[in-house]
């Protein structure tokens, strides 16, 4: 399976909500996606490692490069519907639980947006408190994501669980964990939710967990706190660590298809044989939301919000509602 491929896709997206006599109908949703938004998602991943120290832009860009590859490997296509490659089954148990914590990272994030309305998803430990210091989870070998809506100060959480298989006892776990959080910069969350990858019959599927008020009663009653700015600093981070810094070789060009301001940059993907040699991933941005990220200014919000591009149906390039586009 090659990313790079233009083509669409399906998963099926089961929705649960309640759990016993609170138990709601189950909703089963197909949720239709192109390869660009795949890959727009998992370039939007923010995760954990992003912390680590160092801010090398090629180091940046050879881990996404490296984690578009794995997930290349991990997959194949039926038709258009995504199946678990025999080619991964070689591997230990650790590896193949870091890819499909790499794949549920970046498919909950869509289905989060597109079944949910959440235009924001990261994960909490990428986030800083008013003092510089990074948040941490409430407990270790979590998950826990923070989701938001662009126009909306409110706040979500969401769990991960990328599995290779059904895993009930792994809902449970992201139940009690996404229900630990009972105020969020000062709000109670608008949504609580988990949402699970896994195969069934070899065929990549998805489940998404509301839990209901007994969760609830066991929580550990963990509030968390932190500004606007800073939860989308943390959100824009992963990709403006792609762009070269001042002082750097420039490792991007101008490209008006989108923004007056805007700029592009070539990632170097992993060949898919000879036929695939010299693959490139394009990423862009508009220069002023790249400073702003970079510069800490107090007005990230509003260049959000102002951020104008042109519409396009072209299938060459997807733009996120985010304002990233990916070609």
């Amino acid at each position: 399976m090659l990313l790079t491929e233009k083509r669409d896709y399906k998963l099926y997206v089961d929705i649960r909500q309640g759990e016993g006599e609170e138990e709601s109908p189950r909703n089963l949703t197909e949720l239709s996606f192109s390869n660009l938004e795949l890959l727009h998602e998992i370039v939007m991943s923010s995760l954990p490692q992003q912390r680590l120290p160092g801010d090398d832009c090629q180091k940046r860009r050879y881990e996404l490069a490296y984690r578009i590859y794995l997930l290349e490997m991990a997959l194949e296509v039926q038709k258009d519907t995504l199946k678990k490659s025999g080619r991964i089954a070689h591997l230990d148990s650790s590896e193949k639980s870091l890819i499909h914590y790499y794949l549920g990272t970046a498919l909950t994030k869509m289905i989060a947006r597109r079944l949910f309305q959440t235009d924001y998803l990261t994960h909490l430990s990428a986030i800083r408190q008013a003092d510089g210091r990074y948040l941490n989870s409430p407990g270790s070998n979590r998950n826990d994501m923070i989701g938001a809506k662009l126009t909306e100060n409110g706040y979500r959480v969401w769990s991960v669980k990328g599995r290779s298989q059904n895993s009930r006892n792994a809902m449970k776990i992201g139940c009690r964990e996404v229900c630990d959080f009972q105020a969020i910069s000062g709000g109670k969350p608008e949504i609580q939710a988990v949402c699970m990858t896994y195969y069934d019959g070899g065929y990549l599927n998805a489940a998404v967990q509301i839990p209901g008020k007994s969760y609830l009663k066991k929580s550990r009653q963990v509030s968390v706190d932190f500004e606007r700015k800073s939860y989308l600093r943390a959100y824009y981070q992963c990709v403006c660590q792609l762009f070269s810094k001042e002082g750097e070789r420039q490792n991007y060009r101008r490209d008006k298809k989108f923004y007056e301001d805007g700029i592009v940059t070539e990632i170097p993907l992993f060949s898919g044989g000879e036929a695939e040699k010299n693959r490139v991933l394009r990423v862009g941005i508009s220069r002023k939301l790249l400073s702003c990220v970079r510069d800490g200014e107090n007005g990230l919000e509003d260049c959000i919000q102002q951020l104008c591009w042109q519409e396009t149906l072209d299938r060459e390039q997807y733009m996120g509602g985010d304002g990233i586009y990916i070609c």
